[in-house]
């Protein structure tokens, strides 16, 4: 059996009714039709004002108390369990496209990062 492609989008500050599917005052034709074709979720909530711990839960499933990226400039742990490794356990092609800002804000030999101070 075929897997079906998974793709997860996510913006910052995208608030529901800044879609034209929502809110028949705005066009946003390419979004209308992932909303069409895809899937929505209409009770999301974020666990955190910040995109590092946010972002951090989407993929871990796990609140910022849990997997420790509390605030920008904190690491998620190498340790955690995410969607991208479960779905590479079982026969997924992944990839993370983006700002992802799972790094410290400053590089360190143990963690070097392009996202980091200065060049952040």
């Amino acid at each position: 059996m075929k897997k079906p492609n998974i793709l997860l989008i996510t913006s910052d500050q995208q608030h529901f009714d800044t879609i034209g599917a929502c809110n028949s005052e705005i066009s946003t034709p390419k979004l209308d039709r992932l909303v069409r074709e895809g899937t929505t979720f209409q009770r999301a909530y974020c666990p955190n004002p910040t995109c590092t711990p946010s972002r951090s839960f989407i993929i871990t499933g796990m609140y910022p108390s849990q997997h420790g990226a509390w605030t920008l400039g904190t690491k998620l742990g190498e340790d955690k369990q995410t969607v991208g490794k479960v779905l590479r356990d079982n026969g997924y092609r992944t990839a993370l496209v983006g700002k992802a800002h799972f790094q410290p804000t400053r590089s360190t030999e143990k963690y070097p990062s392009l996202e980091s101070m200065p060049l952040f």
